[in-house]
């Protein structure tokens, strides 16, 4: 299984944990690691962008 981490969440609310281990050999936590820039304030982004925003060099090229 596939469960959301944040540091927002009411785990018991929203995932029943004692349930969850009894029954799952494995579960994968799914965090992001995402910011906003400086350049970009209104977009968020990946730390290492596969494309420039700007339209300068990037790894298509």
């Amino acid at each position: 299984a596939a469960v959301g981490g944040s540091d927002q969440i009411t785990p018991l609310k929203y995932y029943p944990g004692p349930d969850i281990a009894n029954n799952l050999d494995w579960v994968n936590v799914m965090t992001y690691d995402l910011f906003t820039s400086d350049g970009y304030p209104t977009s968020t982004q990946p730390p290492a962008p596969l494309k420039n925003p700007t339209g300068q060099f990037s790894v298509d090229e």
